[in-house]
């Protein structure tokens, strides 16, 4: 294994083993450290696949359906990863889907792009919600009442019940008829019961589903470090998380008290792209370098990179994803990268970074 790393005939002058199972060899090529460790974390459709147009996989979406199989959509196709059997599959076998799936949402036996396409999972026919084709953005979203919305652009769809065509909602004060900033993302809190609407341009709105009234949040933009949303999470302890291209904002939705996450504090990289929860203890941030993990009881972060087992440093937004069984997606330049999360991870990560004293 030696030689596999330095090329060359290598003398051994002394050699380690800590107690994290790392192997130190002082030799003539300097100190040589051999990890012996099990992988972190699963991927899918990393390191290329000839259904993707450029060699490489650049996610777009996630989705799962009621009996857990998962739908990976990237610039040009659809993959299922059937929870059955672990098979990974391309949805459209004779790579016939000429569509460009931006956004993924599962409701009611089909699959749904941000642009309003319907793949039916059972023929794989493909139709639209919207009376005109459009092109490939948007973000679709099932809320926890089951009902299908879709931010495009500048205006918020629904789905009615038995209808086949998705239709702008209008909120109470019709300021949604007239909304000038493009929506991004969108979430329906766990606790609130509130739809939260990010945007490109202008923070983050809140319409109430039961007065369907839309509103501006925070009233004070100050309290953001970025107005442009990339994703939303509302935890169970009554915080509104969003992702940004500044850092991860936090802000208490009873009394209004707001904090920043960047750099300086230990994130990975300041432009979020993802958030997902470890339970109410921890959450699992995607950026442009890496994941973070945020361990809230802490407030400390540990971070996770292509030398930790991830494919590629860079992840994308609107991919990534909670699974019913607990594991965590995220998706990114390189494919899916796939794991149950917990504190392992961090043990795990110490272990390989511990200190080593050297004497001449």
């Amino acid at each position: 294994e030696v030689r596999e790393i330095t090329k060359h005939q290598t003398t051994y002058r002394q050699v380690f083993k800590d107690q994290a199972g790392v192997i130190w060899v002082a030799s003539n090529f300097g100190i040589i450290k051999i990890v012996r460790s099990r992988r972190l974390f699963s991927t899918y459709l990393s390191g290329g696949n000839s259904y993707c147009s450029s060699g490489f996989c650049s996610m777009r979406g996630i989705a799962e359906d009621p009996a857990g199989n998962l739908y990976f959509s990237y610039y040009n196709s659809i993959h299922q990863l059937d929870r059955t059997t672990g098979e990974l599959r391309p949805l459209f076998r004779q790579n016939d889907f000429v569509h460009a799936p931006f956004g993924l949402a599962y409701y009611r036996q089909a699959l749904i792009t941000g642009n309003g396409l319907r793949i039916d999972l059972k023929t794989l026919q493909v139709d639209t919600l919207f009376h005109d084709r459009l092109e490939d953005s948007g973000m679709p979203m099932v809320d926890r009442d089951g009902r299908l919305w879709i931010g495009f652009r500048k205006h918020l769809y629904r789905l009615r019940e038995n209808e086949q065509q998705a239709t702008r909602y209008r909120d109470a004060e019709g300021r949604l008829d007239t909304f000038p900033y493009h929506i991004t993302y969108l979430h329906h809190g766990q606790r609130s019961g509130y739809l939260w609407i990010g945007t490109i341009e202008n923070g983050v709105y809140r319409l109430d589903l039961q007065q369907n009234r839309l509103t501006h949040f925070p009233d004070d933009p100050a309290k953001l470090s970025h107005k442009r949303i990339l994703a939303i999470f509302e935890d169970g302890q009554g915080h509104l998380w969003l992702a940004t291209p500044a850092g991860l904002n936090r802000i208490d939705l009873v009394t209004g008290a707001y904090r920043w996450y960047t750099t300086e504090d230990g994130l990975a990289n300041n432009f979020v792209n993802g958030i997902l929860p470890e339970g109410d203890t921890a959450l699992w941030i995607s950026t442009d370098n890496g994941l973070s993990r945020l361990d809230l009881r802490e407030n400390s972060f540990a971070n996770f990179s292509k030398r930790d087992g991830l494919p590629a440093n860079e992840f994308n937004r609107i991919s990534f994803h909670q699974g019913s069984d607990g594991r965590l997606y995220f998706g990114g330049l390189n494919g899916i990268v796939a794991f149950q999360p917990g504190p392992q991870y961090v043990e795990q990560k110490a272990k390989r970074q511990g200190k080593l004293l050297f004497t001449s």
